[in-house]
């Protein structure tokens, strides 16, 4: 069965325009550019400053899991907080990376310095190329 894009959202919906379903779950497609990919090369590769992102990601109730990824050959983790009255309910955050460890680092950086929290405020809004 072929896959079809996401249909734009009814005004007043909380989405972008575009934005890769799976079941109850919103994708937020964010590739880093080269420039963030090379600031977040030139952090510590862990501090009291991730423990820190982790821990109030953690305490605001959002779940991670890492595990790897064989399509990509690396390792992913991805983020979802399940709280109903979360505004980043009902969406998916991924990192990736050759070690869990980056994996982890590179959701929280996504989160925390991209998005500033925020996953909506980096959603796509280009159209999802999808090979029928």
């Amino acid at each position: 069965m072929a896959r079809k894009a996401a249909a734009k959202p009814v005004d007043g919906e909380n989405t972008k325009p575009h934005a890769e379903k799976f079941g109850n779950v919103t994708w937020v497609n964010y590739d880093l550019s080269k420039d963030e990919q090379a600031a977040l090369k030139l952090l510590p590769f862990w501090s009291d400053e991730w423990d820190s992102y982790l821990l109030r990601a953690c305490d605001e109730g959002y779940r991670f899991t890492i595990k790897y990824d064989g399509f990509s050959k690396a390792y992913a983790c991805y983020m979802s907080n399940p709280l109903n009255s979360h505004p980043n309910f009902g969406l998916m955050l991924t990192g990736r990376g050759s070690v869990p460890t980056k994996a982890l680092r590179q959701v929280l950086y996504k989160h925390v310095v991209i998005s500033k929290e925020n996953w909506r405020a980096i959603m796509s809004d280009a159209p999802v190329d999808i090979d029928d």
